[in-house]
């Protein structure tokens, strides 16, 4: 394993000096700017890189490791694949297993999956014996004795038939325990434009970023001005295990605690595909797993106006053949590395048209409210306003429409549906 030197090296030094011109004999004051060990440098060595080396031996291992298949300073030791390692392979973490079953972080994993649901019966059952089950939990990790129980399955008809797994309050503590401490390991690697599930990166953040996009496009020529909207073939369904576990790898590689996330992947589904959508550990694997997807558009396609909310994302140009020529590449990455297929009804349309985004119409000036939304929201208000009315749900549906609608331009449509939806009035119309 490299280390970084205590003391300072010297370029200049000869025979005298250590590994890779390093002269541990030199004192921290005798490092200057011009000297140091320059194999450790953690930095990415890409061709517009390569013009910034300030001495020979820098350019040297340049060359080295991207050209040849040893070192020249370093042949005699067989050192060359370590260097290239530490310099290119992605930094990954070790020792987390203490730190989700702390009972600290148990606690707080507690108090967060009870958020919104502590007069639930489960919630209430588990809250009752609070320290023995907190307890409980955290002998079964240390041992390794965990085992998921059989979820609640169910079905939700909008906006389109999913089949919903809910997980036990007793797993969802741990689950929330896991992605307290790994989470934002992920986060770091995550691109900016990466939205859904994330903190700061909801609806509003999204519609933010494509506003700008579509204006930064309209104000520009040609006229002409096109957005490939493209979304993955039943995501949750047909991402593979096999491949979700080698890309968390690359971060994580405490084994305590993959054993807890590939035993929360396997029991999830049947067979070696799929997450169950309603796990939150499921969002955070499905933000892992797409993630590749992100660097591969960003970093090896060079694309700037992207952005992705979990499986639908977009592609903005002034060329329209660029971009169908830019599915393809997509399609076949796709295809070949993540194993999943985009779906038949992606395509690329003129930004004039508005994009239909993340349940709204987006123009370069405005913002509109996707019908259907407005009528199901609608439909829903009025079911709950006839009599007898249950306040508490009434009032949460009224605040999620509204809350819905503040994004965008809609106050008439607004005032429309509260009218239709009066508590005691006229809901036959």
């Amino acid at each position: 394993m490299w280390r970084m030197p205590l003391r300072g090296g010297n370029w200049n030094n000869g025979s005298n000096a250590g590994l890779g011109a390093l002269n541990l004999n030199n004192l921290r004051s005798n490092s200057n700017t011009n000297i140091g060990f320059r194999p450790a440098l953690q930095l990415r060595r890409t061709d517009r890189f390569k013009d910034l080396s300030q001495c020979t031996i820098e350019k040297e291992l340049y060359s080295s490791l991207r050209g040849n298949k040893q070192l020249p300073w370093a042949a005699s030791m067989g050192v060359a694949r370590n260097v290239a390692q530490e310099l290119f392979m992605p930094k990954t973490y070790n020792n987390l297993f203490q730190s989700i079953v702390s009972w600290e972080n148990l606690l707080a994993a507690y108090h967060e999956a009870r958020s919104g649901k502590r007069y639930r019966g489960q919630v209430l059952s588990f809250s009752e014996h609070i320290e023995e089950n907190l307890i409980q939990i955290q002998n079964e990790l240390i041992w390794r004795m965990w085992k998921p129980l059989d979820p609640r399955h169910f079905v939700v008809r909008e906006p389109k038939v999913r089949p919903i797994s809910a997980p036990v309050f007793y797993d969802r503590v741990v689950h929330h325990a896991l992605v307290r401490i790994i989470e934002p390991l992920f986060e770091r690697k995550f691109i900016n434009r990466s939205c859904a599930c994330r903190v700061g990166k909801g609806t509003g953040f999204v519609l933010r970023e494509v506003k700008q996009m579509v204006r930064s496009r309209s104000n520009s020529f040609p006229k002409n001005k096109y957005v490939l909207k493209a979304d993955i073939k039943s995501y949750f369904p047909s991402i593979a295990h096999d491949v979700l576990k080698t890309q968390y790898r690359r971060t994580i590689r405490c084994r305590n605690t993959l054993w807890l996330m590939d035993t929360i992947v396997d029991s999830g589904m049947i067979g070696n595909r799929g997450l169950p959508i309603g796990y939150l550990t499921s969002q955070l694997y499905a933000n892992i797993y797409l993630d590749q997807l992100d660097h591969f558009i960003t970093d090896e396609l060079g694309i700037g106006q992207y952005i992705r909310y979990m499986d639908d994302f977009l592609i903005f140009s002034d060329d329209k053949d660029w971009l169908k020529h830019i599915r393809d590449v997509i399609e076949e990455y796709l295809n070949s590395v993540l194993l999943l297929d985009l779906n038949p009804k992606t395509q690329v349309i003129p930004i004039s048209h508005g994009v239909d985004y993340c349940g709204y119409r987006i123009f370069r000036d405005k913002v509109f409210p996707r019908k259907r939304n407005v009528k199901r929201a609608k439909r829903r208000l009025k079911k709950l306003a006839r009599r007898p009315v249950n306040m508490e749900q009434y009032k949460a549906t009224l605040m999620s429409f509204l809350g819905y609608m503040k994004h965008c331009n809609g106050y008439q449509t607004t005032c429309s549906v509260l009218d239709a939806a009066k508590i005691g009035g006229d809901n036959d119309t």
